[in-house]
């Protein structure tokens, strides 16, 4: 499934450490929501990628998710349409 920008947000959330200090880029949390449907993804960035890295893999968790999303509701429409 193709998605649309415009039926995307996209949030980027800093990762909060318990105890310590941490050095270097800080993790983030990458949130998509498709806001039509309210499907919502969320992955952690690990230490050696890039938040562009990060966004795309959300993306195809994402495009998958609105997948199997139709299809569940073509079932559901399909055994509540009474035709034998």
């Amino acid at each position: 499934m193709k998605l649309e920008p415009k039926d995307i947000r996209i949030d980027g959330t800093p990762n909060a450490f318990k105890r310590g200090m941490k050095v270097g880029t800080p993790l983030c949390w990458m949130t998509i929501t498709h806001q039509p449907s309210m499907q919502c993804v969320r992955v952690l960035q690990n230490e050696n990628e890039s938040q562009h890295r990060c966004r795309d893999r959300a993306m195809a968790l994402l495009e998958l998710l609105m997948d199997d999303f139709e299809d569940t509701q073509f079932i559901h429409r399909e055994q509540f349409d009474g035709s034998d």
